[in-house]
This record gives structure tokens, sequence and C-alpha cells, in this order.
């Protein structure tokens, strides 16, 4: 994506290419996003079919025009939406929404997470 001016192709690729990892997975669960969608399924392949989280980080990348956090960006940039939660969660980012924090058996109680107020997990009661 550096060599944007002598390789055009791959900076097409490179901004549309999607890269769903457990912890950009875990957070689309963990949120209830998947649910809320009706888009629930296990971490693997299907991340990547219709109805999967690839499919879901390119419906948020439509909404957000990327411009806004850098003019040289294109609007719609679903590798920068991707990344950018991948940082919110990952221990060597942000380290806000993983397993590092959040105890899967418990209700979430990170009220400084910028997605709390509607996250199904804050709201879910577990047994």
């Amino acid at each position: 994506m550096a060599d944007r001016e002598a390789r055009p192709d791959w900076y097409a690729v490179g901004i549309a290419m999607i890269v769903v990892d457990r912890l950009v997975h875990n957070f689309l669960v963990r949120t209830g996003i998947l649910e809320q969608l009706g888009m629930v399924h296990p971490y693997g392949p299907r991340c990547y079919a219709d109805g999967g989280c690839a499919e879901v980080l390119r419906r948020v990348s439509a909404q957000i025009d990327a411009r806004q956090f850098d003019r040289n960006f294109p609007a719609d940039f679903p590798r920068f939406v991707q990344h950018a939660l991948w940082r919110y969660c990952a221990a060597d980012g942000l380290n806000v929404c993983n397993g590092n924090n959040i105890d899967d058996r418990k209700s979430c109680d990170l009220s400084s997470c910028i997605v709390y107020s509607n996250c199904a997990k804050k709201a879910r009661k577990l047994q």
C-alpha cells in the first residue's frame, strides 16, 4: 500500500483486504454485533463467507468516511476499520475488549469502552 503511485493495483487490493483474526471476531461476538445482525458463526472460514465478519466490517466501512482520519485515505477503507478494531482489542494496542480484560463467563464492566452503552456483553446475564 505504501507504493500507491507505482503499484495502483496493489493499493486497490490492500485497501479492500480484511484480516479477521480471533480478536476482531471475538469483538464482534462480545459486543453482540454479530447476533444483532443475525450473523452468528464460529471463528474460522465462515468469517469470510456471506454473512461473516468480513461482510460486517465492509458494511461498517461503507458508513465511515476514512478521510476524516487522513485526507489521503480512500473514503471507504475496510482495511483501516479492521485494523482499528484489532488495535482496540490487541494487548500491544489499546488492550480494551479482549480476554485479558473480560471474563466471557461474566458481564463486562469496562464502562470506559467506546461501545459500552450499546454492548450486548454489558447487558447479558450469564450463568
